[in-house]
């Protein structure tokens, strides 16, 4: 409810209009533009540094993943190689004296019928 009579010009409006506007709105009307631009460059910034490293984490993951896909064969070849022998050495020594003993029992029991 502007009082308009007083405007004899235009100018005279602009400034009843003017002093009718809060700061805050003025504040917001000029600097809000330059806020968003501001912010919306800083979060860029940040959001970019963050995916960055998350993507340099998954690319790494996923060439980890296709580097051992190629090596594995050769790796579990030595892997054989080294660990069989053991195996086979660890599993004769555990299982002989058991079927030593299974076929000395046999043995005995063979005997006895005869």
């Amino acid at each position: 409810e502007l009082d308009w009579s007083c405007c004899a010009s235009l100018a005279d409006m602009v400034r009843l209009l003017e002093s009718e506007i809060s700061w805050p709105e003025k504040w917001k009307a000029q600097m809000l533009p330059g806020l968003e631009a501001e912010v919306e460059a800083e979060v860029k910034a940040e959001v970019k540094a963050e995916l960055k490293a998350e993507v340099e984490a998954r690319f790494e993951r996923e060439e980890r993943t296709k580097i051992a896909a190629r090596v594995e064969p050769e790796v579990r070849t030595e892997v054989e190689a080294r660990v069989l022998p053991e195996i086979e050495a660890r599993l004769e020594a555990e299982l002989r004296p058991k079927i030593e003993e299974r076929l000395r029992e046999r043995i005995r029991a063979g005997r006895r019928v005869w």
